[in-house]
């Protein structure tokens, strides 16, 4: 009776071990199963969700943006010509105010330059009745000459005083330069504007002595102002045929840097030297009659210039946020999959650049802000944007 209740017990024990071994493998099998679900589903999600645009190629015109100040087509540091205390000062000599070319600006005392006139004039009359005697001279000697029978030349030009009267005709015009240059400097006694002009500075007192060359003020020409436009090589490759600029006067807008005022100009001929400070070329626009606009521009102005370029043919417009700072452009290749290529920007305008596609590659799906850690062949979970911006699709497959 003892045995038969150990086997049967045993036989429990066993059937006991035999259950719980199978509930045990059951459980680590779907442990197992749940935790490559898990898997697969976190490794799902940590596929990086990027922005991507379709671009296709199309025509584009060029649009370079340059920068420069506005400076006068004339800058002068006025100076005196003559020396002379200022008997007279004109009102209207201040700093701020216009002057037309030819006003009066200031007088310097005359007496002694109203005298050297009179002195170089008595040379001129001397010169000239000198000049008239050794004339008159001249033609006695000759015909003393003729009288005495004497053949042939004499051997002397003295004796017909041919040297004579050269040194008169000499003297005399000695005499009348004197005499210019004694009017030019009691003309200059009277300062004038020698153009339209702006008074940026003013030097002059009333009862002030000049001294030759002592400065009188500062003037800008106010006609035209001019802006130096410097373009890289890049710009001057899509600015088009520059040949016909000058012909053309092709139009420009301006816009101070604060996008506040606009104004219009024109390009009105290109330098062909490199500068030596920024080591590019020039281009440059004027605007006539500065003052006069409205509202005026005025010299000393820092200004942002638009010029429309030639037409490019087949090119990418893409956002500006497109290109990374490695200067590559990212996009999906064939196997879903990223790629990038060294982008050709051609030009840049509203938060747009537009290059040059990619050999063979018409149409692309382009990472719209690229990463500094992306590394070729990555696997993404592409969204798709349309034209808008708008998510287009949202694509699962990879």
């Amino acid at each position: 009776m003892k045995c038969n209740i150990s086997t049967l017990s045993i036989t429990l024990l066993a059937a006991l071990s035999v259950i719980i071994m199978a509930t045990y493998t059951q459980a680590k099998r779907n442990q197992y199963l749940h935790s490559n679900t898990l898997k697969s589903q976190f490794t799902e999600i940590a596929l990086p969700e990027v922005e991507l645009i379709t671009v296709t190629p199309n025509d584009y015109q060029t649009h370079i943006i340059g920068y420069g100040e506005a400076k006068p087509q004339y800058s002068l540091t006025l100076t005196s010509e003559v020396s002379g205390q200022i008997d007279l000062l004109s009102p209207i000599f201040e700093t701020g105010r216009q002057l037309k070319k030819g006003d009066h600006i200031a007088a310097v005392n005359k007496l002694k330059y109203q005298q050297a006139v009179a002195n170089a004039q008595v040379l001129v009359a001397n010169a000239q009745v000198a000049l008239l005697e050794e004339q008159r001279k001249g033609v006695q000697s000759k015909m003393e000459w003729e009288h005495s029978g004497i053949k042939g030349q004499p051997d002397s030009k003295l004796v017909l005083r041919e040297p004579q009267l050269i040194a008169a005709k000499a003297v005399l015009s000695h005499a009348q330069s004197e005499l210019a240059l004694a009017q030019r400097n009691l003309k200059k006694t009277q300062i004038t504007a020698p153009f339209n002009a702006l008074i940026v500075h003013s030097n002059l007192q009333p009862g002030r002595y000049l001294q030759i060359g002592s400065k009188i003020g500062t003037l800008y020409s106010i006609d035209q102002l001019e802006v130096n436009i410097p373009l890289s090589a890049e710009q001057w490759g899509t600015i088009g045929d520059i040949s016909t600029f000058s012909q053309t006067q092709k139009q420009v807008s301006l816009i101070n840097t604060q996008e506040t005022q606009k104004w219009q100009g024109y390009i009105d001929r290109i330098e062909l030297h490199h500068h030596q400070n920024h080591r590019q070329r020039s281009l440059i626009v004027t605007v006539d009659n500065p003052l006069n606009q409205t509202p005026a521009l005025l010299p000393g102005t820092f200004l942002e210039v638009h010029i429309k370029g030639q037409i490019l043919e087949s090119i990418w417009k893409l956002p500006a946020s497109s290109l990374s700072q490695a200067g590559d452009i990212w996009y999906l290749d064939n196997n879903k999959s990223l790629a990038s290529f060294q982008g050709q920007k051609l030009f840049e305008k509203d938060d747009h650049i537009y290059i040059k596609p990619m050999d063979n590659m018409k149409t692309a799906q382009i990472v719209k802000r690229p990463l500094n850690s992306y590394v070729l062949g990555m696997q993404i979970k592409p969204n798709v944007l349309n034209k808008n911006g708008q998510l287009f699709a949202h694509r699962t497959d990879r």
